[in-house]
């Protein structure tokens, strides 16, 4: 049986998930024996809590093998008030943000907070970057924790039977368990990660090279998604996310479009590449940075209107014709790029995180979103 979840109007949601070994793991609230009362562990038995156990589960019937491991604990929710000192002292994780287990953000928020710091001390330290770039850890990864700590309390009521005084009595209610699968639903992607945003900044860039219009999604702070690709030249299939290893460099998806339209601009753009004023060639060519460049020609076309000396070597070439069910240009539209329009250039952040976006023709811009960080 997979992770299910039991309401009780006494105890509220109690969780059942399988792990390893076939063992459970059970939570449930702890009823204490007044209302408002605080929690002291030192009257807490392995009998009891039990017994609390079985109660919380029903009408159902829970029997124990062995007990393996318990732990009883309050729900804190605290945050620090700063996460760095001064450039050279930095909080993670459990260090600067408390909340409890029930969204599952503990381990995820801190590792995330380090992948975060890890690649700006790296850029910091090793590829020239301004100072500037280290307090920008803070501005993106508190607000999160804020937003967790946000969630996490009115998930911790839920799961505790304490609902709005205007609903149904009790999480057996409709309305409860409508409001339950309604919070869950609308905070889904946040819990996981991948609707995380970051406010505008130097490393979220919008400017006036931006596509413009309701295509331009996802926006520089959003992250990027994945997709289906044919390789070139053997055109085995694969993910993009496979292709872009998170090893912090950044990673440059060129969306071509259709070739027969595009390739005075993606020549252009290659010529660029190489001059002493590009990015490529200024902060640390394919030790910083892996160009993709993503086309709709089918690939008996490649070699015609495409020339490979000039755009492979250190580069990759794909052809977006490979989804699960035969789409064509999927990957592009999920970076939201006009099929048939003159093309994109999205720049993503060593993390998976977007922070520039701008129409092939203007690609000097990209010089320039660089330039606001490094030295």
């Amino acid at each position: 049986m997979g992770t299910r979840q039991v309401q009780n109007e006494e105890y509220g949601t109690t969780m059942y998930m399988p792990l390893d070994g076939g063992a459970t793991r059970i939570g449930f609230p702890i009823r204490l024996d007044k209302e408002g009362g605080v929690l002291d562990r030192s009257n807490i038995t392995v009998e009891s809590l039990i017994e609390q156990a079985k109660r919380s589960f029903a009408p159902y019937e829970l029997h124990f093998k062995e007990l393996q491991w318990w732990t009883a604990y309050r729900v804190g929710h605290r945050i620090a008030e700063q996460f760095s000192l001064e450039r050279r002292v930095f909080l993670c994780g459990d260090s600067c943000h408390t909340h409890s287990s029930t969204a599952a953000q503990g381990m995820n928020l801190g590792i995330m907070d380090s992948h975060n710091l890890a690649w700006k001390i790296f850029w910091y330290e090793r590829k020239g970057a301004k100072a500037d770039i280290l307090d920008t850890y803070q501005q993106e990864r508190k607000c999160v924790a804020e937003e967790v700590i946000s969630i996490d309390q009115k998930l911790a009521r839920f799961t505790a039977n304490k609902i709005p005084k205007n609903s149904s009595t009790g999480l057996n209610s409709t309305f409860a368990k409508e409001l339950n699968y309604a919070f869950f639903v609308k905070n889904w992607a946040f819990t996981m990660g991948t609707g995380i945003e970051y406010t505008e900044s130097f490393l979220n860039s919008f400017d006036d090279g931006m596509p413009p219009g309701e295509n331009s999604w996802p926006r520089p702070g959003q992250r990027g998604p994945d997709g289906w690709l044919l390789k070139y030249p053997k055109l085995q299939r694969i993910q993009l996310f496979m292709e872009m290893p998170q090893i912090g460099c950044f990673h440059i998806l060129v969306f071509a479009g259709d070739l027969g339209r595009n390739i005075n601009s993606l020549q252009s753009f290659a010529g660029h590449l190489h001059s002493d004023q590009a990015f490529w060639e200024r902060y640390g060519r394919d030790e910083s940075f892996k160009i993709l460049f993503i086309t709709l020609t089918m690939t008996n076309h490649v070699d015609k209107s495409l020339p490979i000396d000039t755009f492979l070597g250190a580069h990759a070439l794909y052809v977006d014709a490979q989804e699960p069910d035969g789409a064509i240009g999927a990957c592009h539209k999920r970076y939201g790029v006009d099929v048939e329009g003159q093309g994109e250039i999205v720049v993503v952040r060593p993390d998976g995180w977007l922070g520039y976006r701008v129409g092939l023709d203007n690609y000097d811009n990209i010089d320039k979103y660089f330039e606001k960080f490094m030295l």
